[in-house]
């Protein structure tokens, strides 16, 4: 039997994130992940560190807050392949009045951007489809390898006292007069009065045995991975339908908290990495746990992503795989306490945003228990907005 001040559940690069945030702090964590490190999301996403440029304020205030904390970490050394790389949101003709118009909001907001016409698009990015008109250009967009965030993240929590569990599965959340008592697991019973929900998309069978339903789903997501091609793109690069496939999918679970049926949503994103290979997403489809690669989504993903860069179809596809994102309703994450269950704190529920929202969800856990002045305000994240029970 072990006794901790918080037991986090969910290895990936939100827990460890959570867990050296803590650890940092002086709090005894111990962190319970059923697989291995980062064997979830991620290890099958994308690894772009940025924003929406069609986010409310909100938002757009919660990720330059998160960019920040990975340039701090950059800066301090850390080696997680942080680069500022920028991004394209590449637009057809009719999609450029609404993205023109929001540059001069963002730049109010702090973000570093810009519009490129047809002529400099071409020269940014030669290889771009000539049916795409313009484009808008986010600098602030970055990158990272999230398997190296995880282990950096793992290696920091444990150097100032963190124990990490892995391969460990937790069976029972136990509760006495409505306030948490202990964690059980395969192996022991860890008595602790906190728990920290970072499970992914699998936090909603986390939360059941606690007696919590979380609104947290399943979103499936398929990438192809291309032979190295160095230099063949110069930036990260979303098409501006993107933005609509992510607003269908939020669409989905209103009004109820549970998804409703939806055809699969396929929109072009691009992305090129540090070994000269392009990663090609993203399709969005709500398919239970099943991470099964799909080969009508993999032809649907390939045949989009060749409308917007047609020298892609010269690259062979050397890999595929399919990852689960954790769906919310409202397409905001769950972080902080809640008032139904004395004891669960929820970190979850970051859907496509788990990289970028990582180590600031961390910092916000952080202060949540050290009762430090928060990096943003995070009532609009409270878990309480939903019914738990």
């Amino acid at each position: 039997m072990q006794a901790t001040d918080v037991v986090i559940i969910g290895g990936g690069i939100i827990g460890t994130a959570c867990a050296v945030a803590l650890a940092q702090a002086r709090v005894r964590v111990i962190l319970v992940e059923r697989l291995g490190l980062a064997a979830g999301a991620s290890s099958a996403c994308q690894s772009g560190i940025g924003f929406s440029p069609l986010s409310d304020d909100y938002n757009l205030r919660l990720d330059r807050a998160a960019i920040r904390e990975y340039e701090t970490l950059a800066e301090q050394g850390a080696p997680i392949d942080y680069s500022r790389c920028g991004a394209l949101v590449v637009c057809h003709r009719h999609q450029a009045p609404l993205f023109r118009a929001r540059l001069p909001h963002l730049l109010e907001m702090g973000y570093t951007c810009e519009w490129l016409d047809a002529d400099a698009l071409r020269e940014a990015e030669p290889r771009l489809s000539p049916e795409i008109t313009g484009a808008m250009l986010l600098q602030d967009m970055g990158q990272v390898s999230p398997m190296r965030v995880v282990n950096e993240n793992a290696r920091r929590a444990r150097e100032h006292g963190a124990t990490i569990l892995t391969n460990t599965n937790v069976t029972a959340i136990e509760i006495a007069s409505s306030r948490v008592t202990a964690v059980i697991t395969e192996r022991e019973r860890i008595v602790t009065e906190q728990v920290v929900i970072c499970a992914g998309a699998w936090s909603r069978m986390v939360g059941q045995l606690a007696g919590l339903q979380l609104p947290v789903h399943p979103l499936k997501g398929h990438i192809l991975v291309t032979e190295p091609a160095p230099k063949f793109l110069r930036y990260y690069i979303s098409e501006a339908g993107y933005e609509q496939s992510v607003n269908a999918t939020l669409q989905a679970g209103m009004p109820s908290n549970e998804p409703t049926a939806l055809p699969p949503q396929v929109a072009t994103v691009l992305q090129p990495l540090p070994s000269g290979q392009i990663l090609i997403g993203s399709s969005r489809e709500f398919a239970g746990f099943d991470r099964e690669v799909n080969r009508t989504r993999l032809a649907q993903l390939a045949q989009r992503a060749v409308t917007v860069a047609p020298a892609l179809a010269r690259l062979r596809i050397i890999r595929t795989y399919a990852g689960l994102r954790p769906w919310t309703p409202d397409g905001l994450p769950l972080i902080g306490a809640t008032q139904q269950a004395t004891g669960i704190i929820l970190a979850t529920g970051h859907a496509g945003e788990g990289n970028t929202r990582a180590l600031v969800t961390g910092r916000l856990i952080m202060e949540l228990f050290t009762g430090k002045k928060p990096v943003i305000d995070p009532t609009p994240l409270s878990p309480d907005r939903f019914r738990l029970n």
